[in-house]
């Protein structure tokens, strides 16, 4: 592998992005090769999601109704998924396909798609959404501006959505913007896309936090500190990680 960026459950085992191949490699549990798939077109892939019958849904950079990619198992000819939401919430940097792909695991494994720099979910079906719901954050950012008119990286977007993942019973959305201060975690129900509730990172830890993901009653953060990186972990206790 060249340079493998994520991993994703995959009903053979795990799928692995290679970005510097242009290929998503499957392994077995114990961590045997299984097959290889060339990315279509060699794009760059930003977010993974597989189906029970190992579909990969892929998330690729570009304009909203180019950005998601159904790659079937079979073989056939990859198509494009289409448009998540609707076309009156794009904005000009054609940013809003831009959205982290959730798996809710195991044989009936789900695809929920949560916006990264819009404000939004959405539940996938094979070829379609069947459910969207709101964050319940406000996005709060410097306003988009088309490409023509940005200058420098000062007026690129903000990712408002960090990272989204699934800690086996809910979906949770971590996020940044003014009001978040990349210290909201929120929690959705995986069936309806409702809000459940929500952590709100308090106290300082002299870590600058890059990722995280919740595993059970821990969160675990990727991060440095003093220029040096750390992995830790938070135990969630009283309700409230601190």
């Amino acid at each position: 592998m060249w340079e493998p960026g994520m991993a994703a459950w995959h009903p053979k085992g795990i799928v692995i992005v290679d970005n510097g191949a242009r290929r998503l490699t499957v392994l077995d549990m114990k961590g045997r090769f299984v097959s290889a798939q060339p990315v279509p077109m060699g794009q760059f892939v930003t977010a993974v999601c597989v189906r029970p019958n190992g579909d990969a849904l892929l998330n690729v950079p570009g304009r909203e109704e180019d950005a998601m990619v159904l790659l079937p198992a079979n073989g056939s000819r990859e198509r494009r998924y289409g448009v998540l939401f609707p076309p009156g919430s794009q904005n000009p940097l054609g940013t809003g396909g831009a959205v982290d792909l959730v798996q809710t695991g195991g044989k009936s494994s789900k695809c929920i798609a949560a916006r990264k720099m819009d404000e939004g979910l959405a539940a996938l079906d094979v070829d379609s959404v069947v459910r969207r719901g709101r964050f319940i954050e406000s996005v709060r950012q410097r306003p988009f501006k088309s490409y023509a008119e940005v200058k420098d990286t000062s007026e690129l977007p903000i990712p408002f959505s960090l990272h989204a993942g699934y800690d086996g019973r809910e979906v949770y959305v971590w996020f940044g913007g003014k009001s978040c201060a990349r210290r909201c975690i929120d929690f959705y129900d995986p069936a309806t896309l409702a809000y459940r509730r929500s952590y709100r990172l308090i106290g300082r830890t002299g870590i600058s936090l890059l990722d995280l993901a919740i595993v059970g009653q821990t969160i675990v953060a990727l991060g440095t500190r003093d220029g040096t990186p750390i992995v830790v972990a938070f135990p969630i206790t009283s309700g409230t990680p601190r």
